[in-house]
């Protein structure tokens, strides 16, 4: 109790509206704040739930708290998985797009021949540095046009800390050929 204050009075302004009297007062369901979890999730939950933060605690130190992560996405069957075609590539040329500021095309050797692929790498890697490495790309994706440039795959990169792209390669290339299938 705060000396001084009669807490009626705040308890009961605390519980006024804060409309002029006579207005119409609507409460509306918003999304709910937390997923509703089934039964057997809760305990994993909990238990998972202090290593998390102190996992996200170390790597925000590691990056002076400037670390966002993305929420993990649904989990897919094993089958869906499987339907990815994971290949090695070398890239044997690289240009930058007009008028993008984050798009490269890429020539891609797949092992059967060099296609093109449109990469969002841009902002990390010039066109020059990329020409002879290897890359993973997803080579069974439909093609779609970039910035009117028709793309056929799509080379894998991760976020680095800053949000820029970091290609994904072979520790091995020597003895990766192209075309090789990631499992």
């Amino acid at each position: 109790i705060i000396r001084g204050l009669d807490t009626l009075t705040i308890n009961d302004r605390d519980g006024e509206w804060r409309t002029p009297p006579g207005a119409e007062r609507r409460l509306v369901q918003g999304p709910p704040l937390w997923p509703r979890l089934e039964s057997g999730q809760a305990a994993a939950v909990t238990t998972a739930q202090p290593v998390r933060k102190e996992q996200e605690a170390m790597s925000e130190a590691d990056t002076g708290g400037s670390r966002q992560v993305d929420p993990p996405r649904p989990r897919i069957s094993f089958e869906k998985f499987t339907q990815l075609d994971l290949r090695v590539g070398r890239v044997t040329a690289a240009e930058a797009v007009p008028k993008s500021r984050k798009l490269l095309r890429l020539e891609v050797e797949d092992g059967t021949g060099v296609r093109q692929i449109v990469a969002g790498l841009a902002k990390s890697h010039a066109p020059d540095t990329l020409v002879g490495r290897p890359v993973v790309f997803i080579a069974n994706l439909e093609p779609a046009t970039l910035a009117g440039i028709e793309s056929n795959g799509m080379v894998l990169a991760a976020a680095a800390a800053d949000g820029a792209p970091v290609l994904l390669t072979v520790d091995l290339p020597d003895q990766v050929p192209p075309g090789a299938t990631v499992s």
